[in-house]
Order: C-alpha cells, then sequence, then structure tokens
C-alpha cells in the first residue's frame, strides 16, 4: 500500500490556462521536486476516456482543476484555475495537511 497523497491535474486539451500550467508551472524545479517528493501525480484529459466519467464524479467542470487525494483516495481539495509556482507549492503543503 502506498502512503503518498494523489495529485491530479485535470485539464482539457482547448484550455489555456491548463497549457500555461503544464509548460511553465509544472517545469519549475521546486514545484516538480516538491510534488515529486510528496505526491503520486496524474494528468488526465477531462475530455477523454475515464476523464469524462470521473468529471462527473468529482464535480469538475472548469479547467484546470487540481485535485488532491490522501493515501485511502478520499478527496481532501480541489482548486480551480492557474497557479504559478509559489501557489502550487503552497496548495500542495495545506492538501498534505487535511486528512
Amino acid at each position: 500500500k502506498n502512503s503518498k497523497y494523489i495529485f491530479v491535474d485535470a485539464y482539457t486539451s482547448w484550455c489555456g490556462p491548463c497549457q500555461q500550467l503544464k509548460d511553465v508551472t509544472f517545469k519549475s524545479k521546486d514545484a516538480a521536486d516538491f510534488f515529486n517528493r510528496n505526491f503520486i501525480n496524474y494528468t488526465l484529459d477531462m475530455e477523454k476516456g475515464e476523464g469524462v466519467e470521473l468529471s462527473d464524479v468529482w464535480n469538475v467542470f472548469s479547467y484546470p482543476t487540481l485535485l488532491f487525494f490522501n493515501p485511502e483516495g478520499k478527496m481532501v481539495m480541489k482548486q480551480t484555475g492557474y497557479v504559478d509556482e509559489k501557489q502550487l507549492i503552497t496548495i500542495g503543503k495545506e492538501a498534505l495537511m487535511r486528512k
């Protein structure tokens, strides 16, 4: 059993801020190091495959939406919209404190 929290980047292909998140924020060394150390990380296109069903399950209707789950799979935090590197790390730290 893995004891890491799970991070999901819920995006769509047509979403400009989603692309900026991928091209800028996620490429930041500090953010990447923090998330790789603390989370199992996923990106999920919410208009393809399982993303379509999960958008309903998780109530994701605007993009990007950043989802955080505890090791048991319970959603502990949801953040919508573009964030920069510092904001992303702050949000990640907050999610890790939630059970």
